[in-house]
């Protein structure tokens, strides 16, 4: 027991490397004395029966202890690889661990994290490991929303980490996908350029679904510079930010400022106002439109 009683370097480095976490069976192939092991887990966090961390667990951590739970074969996938990968924005709720075990794992979690187990095949990569950002899209469209998909893909074509073609090619592949045509859809889209996936949302979310008057698209208002959509009888720009980001904002007043000048009111949305909050956008439409004297009834399209 002398000169036994922290744990070795080198069980220092694995938790590390594996944000805090450590199993039963590492502290095994570090220390044969089953009470010097049980000490050792007696000062870490309990995570679940043969699991622990040197920490409290963060949200990484359970995508470790989901890994080593569900052996060599286990990956991190569907949102949660999104996220790992850096493509969703806000670490999910649920942990999705692939594994080829030959029966069924137990699930875990904790602190409002759950980490489930499904048996599967498939490819890992990274650290921790997680599935390709392709198979993470198609995994993640079975778990998410219908606007959690387009947002995720989309964000992963505008940052580079895939392309439409290799998101195609990835559907191909396989026969059951939910989402799949609005997957399509967004790769056909996003092949224009990003903007032109938020402009299809805006048209079925927006003007569609609340029997808006449709604008014209792309019209020069202002000398240099087109707007995305004009009501032109009714004084009106609404311009859509599909860049995911901060847009450049001096660029932005200076073309509203000069339609002012002539008469026109600018309204700006961004990839949230136009997913997460429809309706009011549509309302604000309405509003200004039926300012400029639209009747409310004849949802013609604007010269």
């Amino acid at each position: 027991m002398k000169g036994r009683k922290s744990p070795t370097a080198g069980l220092v480095q694995l938790a590390k490397a594996q944000s805090g976490v450590l199993t039963m069976s590492q502290l095994r192939k570090h220390e044969r004395s089953e009470k010097i092991r049980r000490r050792w887990a007696a000062g870490l966090v309990r995570m679940a029966p043969g699991y622990y961390c040197t920490t409290e667990p963060t949200w990484h951590s359970w995508c470790w202890a989901g890994v080593r739970r569900g052996g060599t074969t286990s990956v991190v996938g569907g949102a949660a690889a999104a996220y790992l990968h850096g493509f969703m924005t806000t670490p999910p709720a649920r942990i999705t661990i692939f594994h080829g075990a030959g029966k069924p794992l137990a699930s875990m979690g904790g602190d409002g994290v759950a980490v489930d187990l499904k048996q599967g095949s498939r490819a890992g990569r990274g650290t921790p490991p997680r599935t390709s950002v392709e198979v993470s899209i198609l995994d993640l469209a079975g778990e998410c929303d219908e606007n959690a998909t387009i947002m995720a893909a989309t964000r992963a074509i505008a940052e580079g980490k895939t392309t439409p073609s290799r998101i195609l090619e990835a559907l191909e592949e396989r026969r059951a996908v939910r989402h799949r045509k609005v997957l399509e859809r967004v790769c056909d889209e996003a092949s224009k350029g990003v903007e032109s996936v938020l402009e299809w949302r805006f048209l079925e979310l927006v003007l569609r679904a609340h029997g808006l008057p449709l604008p014209t698209r792309q019209v020069s208002v202002v000398e240099h510079s087109r707007s995305d959509n004009v009501w032109e009888e009714y004084g009106l720009l609404v311009e859509l930010d599909g860049h995911l980001g901060h847009e450049d904002a001096f660029r932005d007043l200076d073309r509203d400022n000069r339609a002012a000048l002539k008469g026109y009111v600018t309204l700006r949305y961004g990839w949230h106002d136009i997913h997460e909050r429809p309706a009011e956008v549509a309302a604000q439409i309405r509003q200004a439109l039926m300012a400029a004297g639209w009747d409310g009834a004849h949802p013609r399209r604007g010269r």
